[in-house]
């Protein structure tokens, strides 16, 4: 967890390379002088919404102090700003490292609004001798605004960040591993030693104490994933499949032996009892297992039921029940073969029937016809001709034959 306060064991480090890093002044060491002039007011931590971390320094009057335990890693002029609030245009602050290890100075940091809004005012802090020291902040006669915080940039070339990408990726794809799947040896040894070298190369980077390059963070990536490589796989076990060995077990203990003939039962026996044998068999493979399972199926099928027997086995034991499914399923379509004869039968007799109403209705027409013909010629007899009269006879005669005709051809022998 990190400490409130910057002190001597838990120093504010300056940053490098052009690099920017905050200080906020509500960590620093405050030292209050009581002086009756202050009234209630009183130098120290208040929460304020507007700060970057929500607290300020308030209330710095002439001689309070502020301290930063620093570690400065090189020489040179550091730029500072620092983000206060002001009601008094002549407040500032002062600054002295005890040993002079960096140049004193002091600047102006106020305003005349009441202390409403957040200003900035930067100054420089010349380090002349790197290393760790004490830097004290001094109110002076117009007193110290209100401190949020101090934001200093190094002399130089800003760095880069270190991008720990790459190594993440190898570390997350190595911590995904299962261990027990390679063997125990100097291969998986150096793996284990590298992941972990390498997550604390990821937790100084996140600490902001690693001290290394880019190239170092890329290297680790790079030699965490060949000793990933280098691990030796054990030799797979091939997964075995016992289900229908446990189908044909539990077939054979449903049996009731009783309803079977002897011949035959020694070579089930034989073969159950080594189906069970194969299944508690840790290391049997899958054609041992396969081996059991169908000899064991073969020794229920040669099974043979006593005479009068129910054979509930599922070989030739079970001839009564097959004979009777058979016997059902012929039934069945016997019955199914029935049922489209009879609507056949029905189906042709329908069409006689129609047939027969047709040539009843044409024999009907033609007798009438004949009796009107004969009529007509009985009536004519007293006026015409004999030769008009053979001419009406032979129209009849031609009219008849052909209905006559027709009625043949179709057949049938009709009955008027």
């Amino acid at each position: 967890m990190k400490k409130a306060v910057y002190a001597e064991d838990n120093r504010f480090v300056f940053p490098t390379d052009g690099n920017t890093k905050t200080a906020e002044a509500e960590r620093f060491e405050i030292h209050d002088v009581k002086d009756p002039t202050d009234g209630e007011w009183h130098c120290g931590v208040t929460a304020k919404d507007w700060a970057s971390g929500g607290k300020i320094v308030n209330a710095m009057n002439k001689g309070d102090t502020i301290t930063l335990y620093y570690d400065a890693p090189q020489t040179g002029e550091y730029t500072v700003t620092v983000y206060y609030r002001s009601g008094n245009p002549q407040n500032g602050l002062t600054w002295a490292e005890k040993d002079g290890k960096i140049k004193s100075g002091n600047v102006t940091a106020g305003a005349g609004d009441s202390a409403a809004a957040t200003h900035t005012t930067e100054f420089t802090l010349n380090v002349e001798t790197a290393g760790p020291g004490c830097l004290v902040f001094t109110a002076p006669d117009a007193k110290a605004p209100q401190l949020d915080k101090f934001d200093i940039k190094s002399p130089g070339t800003p760095v880069p960040p270190i991008s720990a990408v790459e190594l993440e990726a190898a570390v997350e794809a190595a911590k995904g591993l299962d261990l027990n799947d390679y063997k125990d040896d100097d291969a998986k040894t150096a793996f284990t030693a590298k992941l972990a070298e390498a997550e604390k190369l990821l937790a100084d980077i996140a600490g902001g104490s690693f001290a290394g390059t880019q190239d170092d963070v890329n290297q680790m990536a790079k030699e965490l994933k060949a000793a990933q490589d280098a691990l030796n796989e054990k030799e797979q076990t091939p997964q075995v499949n016992k289900d229908t060995l446990k189908e044909a077990i539990g077939k054979a203990e449903a049996l009731d032996l009783t309803q079977y003939k002897e011949e035959g039962k020694a070579e089930f026996n034989a073969a159950l009892q080594n189906a069970k044998a194969v299944l508690e068999k840790a290391d049997a493979d899958q054609d041992e297992v396969d081996q059991a399972a169908l000899a064991l199926n073969t020794a229920i099928q040669n099974l043979k039921p006593v005479d009068g027997g129910s054979g509930d086995g599922n070989g030739e034991g079970n001839g009564m029940e097959a004979q009777a499914e058979t016997e059902t399923a012929v039934e069945a379509q016997a019955e199914a073969e029935t049922v489209v004869e009879t609507q056949a039968e029905m189906e042709v007799q329908e069409a006689a029937a129609q047939e027969i109403r047709q040539c009843r209705q044409a024999t009907a027409q033609t007798c009438l016809y004949m009796r009107e013909h004969y009529s007509l010629q009985r009536q004519r007899s007293y006026s015409d001709s004999e030769e008009e009269i053979r001419k009406n006879n032979s129209d009849c005669r031609r009219h008849s034959d052909s209905l006559n005709k027709e009625i043949t051809e179709t057949g049938k022998l009709w009955i008027i």
